[in-house]
């Protein structure tokens, strides 16, 4: 398997009143509203996207539409210069919840930039800033997120030091003015059924027979009960769709355009950036079919519950352990040859994002999935340790920092033992 990088009134109210989750854009947080101030509306040449900034500030278009990202990058001159600085709108479409998304930037910024620190904050919107020095001056840059309709934008901010205290409430208030013209993504699928179930949206091909849909919605049911032994409920708050795309045959998913293995076998699938899972009905004694299937749900369960498809280690992990146990047809220590080959060995650290250069990608995903098998189906201290994990980052943690404390503070020696003893349990398992 390959994962891919309104209503009227009255059901409103009903929605709202059984506490289902809703899937407006995200709203303006307190302590951030547009300030009572005179502004000016800036946009791109397309007209693709809008904010607004102070009235009194001169701004001046330095790029627009640069690429699919960069939509408009402004220089901006405060009155009687008393200072200038630059203000750049970025689209990110299969961008991660903001403040996952923030996380997910730290690293890579940080090191980009050269930034002498990078923090993540969560008020008054989830944003990260980097304090830097650019020619000997001390500089700042905000990256502020925020999703629309399914997509992510991203404020940034990049300023002398000695103005931020001066620009970021109207900078906070300008992410709040953000709206776009490109429409929801992604694009909802024209002549399907829509309607929300359980906090996920479904739409179903017209010629979909009743009965295939009732049994695979049972199907994803059964699967979320178990989801939930280990990671919990699912967040009564969401920014963005989740939804399942239901087809009467599995060629019919070729018209979205999809590249997933699964669809080319099963018809079953995930464009986990996209947040959306391809269906078809469910075939009683197809291995194969049940591996793509649940290992497809599954991810759109992780998504769903921890607002992104991040740690990699841990979606590629899970994931994987599903489409194994699928194509078994039975639950650890039992799985497939193809994790457990001779070339499967657990690796000298699990949370390593990428293979080495002497390991390919496929062999590289078999050794984070052996370190789930563990998490899941281990000793009782590791298992625990992974609750643990599970709970930080559910809370909203830092992945990284939430798996230095309860992960990799662990004998990692031993740890790795331990994966290759249950290795060569799951080979006897399958053997018999």
């Amino acid at each position: 398997m390959i994962v891919r990088r309104g209503l009227a009134l009255t059901c409103l109210l009903a929605l709202l009143i059984a506490g289902a989750p809703t899937f407006a854009d995200e709203p303006a947080k307190k302590g951030a509203e547009p300030p009572a101030k005179k502004t000016k509306r800036w946009s791109d040449a397309k007209k693709q996207a809008t904010f607004q900034l102070p009235a009194t500030w001169a701004g001046k278009h330095i790029t627009t539409n640069l690429g699919e990202q960069l939509i408009v990058e402004l220089e901006v001159t405060l009155p009687e210069g008393a200072g200038q600085f630059t203000i750049e709108l970025s689209h990110l479409k299969g961008m991660a919840e903001p403040i996952q998304q923030a996380f997910h930037e730290q690293p890579t910024l940080w090191k980009q930039w050269k930034a002498d620190d990078a923090t993540v904050i969560r008020t008054p919107r989830p944003h990260l800033r980097l304090d830097m020095t650019r020619d000997e001056e001390d500089w700042i840059r905000l990256h502020t997120f925020r999703y629309l309709e399914g997509r992510g934008f991203t404020l940034v901010l990049a300023c002398p030091a000695r103005l931020f205290d001066q620009l970021k409430d109207d900078d906070f208030a300008a992410v709040e003015t953000v709206t776009t013209t490109l429409g929801p993504y992604p694009a909802r699928p024209e002549g399907y059924e829509r309607s929300e179930r359980d906090g996920f949206v479904w739409y179903v091909h017209p010629l979909a027979k009743n009965k295939d849909v009732k049994d695979y919605r049972a199907y994803v049911a059964k699967l979320e009960k178990r989801f939930r032994k280990v990671h919990g409920k699912f967040p009564k708050e969401q920014l963005a769709e989740m939804a399942f795309i239901f087809h009467p045959r599995r060629s019919m998913a070729a018209t979205f355009g999809t590249t997933y293995t699964g669809s080319d076998r099963s018809g079953h699938g995930v464009q986990i950036y996209e947040r959306r899972v391809f269906a078809t009905p469910i075939k009683v004694g197809d291995t194969t079919a049940d591996a793509d299937l649940r290992s497809s749900v599954w991810g759109l369960f992780l998504w769903r519950r921890y607002g992104s498809a991040n740690p990699g280690w841990m979606y590629s992990g899970e994931t994987l352990l599903q489409y194994v146990e699928g194509g078994k047809g039975a639950p650890l220590p039992a799985a497939t040859s193809w994790l457990i080959d001779q070339d499967a060995e657990p690796a000298a650290d699990f949370s390593v994002e990428r293979p080495t250069e002497d390991m390919d990608a496929t062999m590289h995903r078999k050794r984070q999935a052996l370190y789930m098998a563990l998490f899941h189906a281990g000793a009782a201290r590791y298992r625990k340790a992974y609750k643990k994990f599970l709970k930080a980052i559910g809370d909203g943690a830092d992945w990284s920092a939430a798996a230095a404390e309860h992960l990799l503070s662990l004998d990692q020696a031993k740890m790795r033992a331990d994966a290759a003893k249950l290795l060569v349990k799951m080979r006897k398992s399958s053997s018999n």
